[in-house]
């Protein structure tokens, strides 16, 4: 009986390197699935930024600020140029943490971790998606703004512009959030805290000028109070009493991306050491 010996085997590396846009783009169009895969809360989404404009209306016969419109005018454009961003909370705090949430659920997280691709991407992709979805709350409150004819279109235009660098800032704090629950698992409760200080400190129920000292220096800490004061200048034609010139603020806007970014890939090497030395079941 004769008998055939198996030829060499020859093994290759588990899985080729891949490129971080790629993880970027499977993470994105994975998580975009699964939120158009619920048609319910978009319509919601939708129907609520309707809303928000009559509410804002309805504010605008309570308050008044010194402007050079209308004060009926300027009270809703000071509460929907404030709100446009307040929409983006999301993307930096509750998307990053349901998606760690899902993850740790569905037994997906150590897999994550045991492929060798780029892990900030994969949150990058994730984050990208709840901006997207968040982006279509926007849709009714512009077309307001245009058709009422409060806003200009080259104004709108800068304030499309500042909304679309705020979202990359949001993007690496939600990718740096994201690590964050990955270290800690519960932090719901900060989630909150942050969501409030995003609200109430960042100039959108009423302007920084009217805060103490002690807290306008914690306002000046959030990205969310340059890009709103950024936006109601354009708003308000020039009008609005910025914190620092225009220019200046475009600057510190797009530095709080820099930093984000460099605190989100610094925090990610820390939770792979973390999981290398204690291992994964501790994430």
């Amino acid at each position: 009986m004769e008998v055939t010996l198996p030829q060499r085997l020859e093994f290759s590396p588990v899985h080729p390197h891949i490129n971080f846009l790629q993880v970027i783009r499977a993470s994105y169009m994975m998580d975009l699935r699964i939120r158009f895969r619920y048609k319910a809360n978009l319509i919601g989404d939708f129907i609520r930024s309707g809303m928000y404009i009559i509410v804002f209306s309805l504010f605008s016969a309570a308050y008044q600020f010194k402007t050079g419109v209308s004060s009926e005018n300027a009270t809703l454009l000071f509460f929907i140029s404030g709100f446009l961003f307040i929409i983006f909370d999301g993307v930096a705090l509750w998307a990053p943490l349901n998606t760690v949430n899902r993850d740790l659920y569905n037994g997906t997280l150590e897999y994550l971790f045991g492929n060798p691709f780029n892990r900030v991407g994969y949150f990058v992709g994730v984050v990208l998606a709840s901006a997207t979805t968040s982006s279509i709350m926007l849709v009714p409150i512009i077309s307001f703004l245009l058709i009422s004819g409060l806003i200009s279109p080259v104004a709108t235009f800068f304030v499309l512009a500042d909304l679309i660098l705020m979202a990359t800032v949001l993007v690496a704090f939600g990718t740096m959030f994201a690590l964050t629950a990955l270290m800690w698992k519960q932090v719901g409760s900060l989630a909150g805290v942050l969501g409030m200080l995003f609200q109430f400190l960042s100039g959108f129920f009423f302007p920084i000028d009217v805060l103490p000292l002690p807290v306008k220096v914690i306002a000046f800490l959030l990205p969310y109070t340059w890009a709103i004061d950024i936006a109601r200048y354009y708003a308000f034609a020039g009008a609005w009493n910025t914190i620092l010139p225009v220019s200046y603020m475009w600057g510190i806007l797009a530095a709080f991306g820099v930093v984000y970014w460099i605190l989100a890939t610094r925090m990610m090497k820390s939770v792979e050491k973390k999981s290398k030395v204690e291992g994964l079941h501790l994430l």
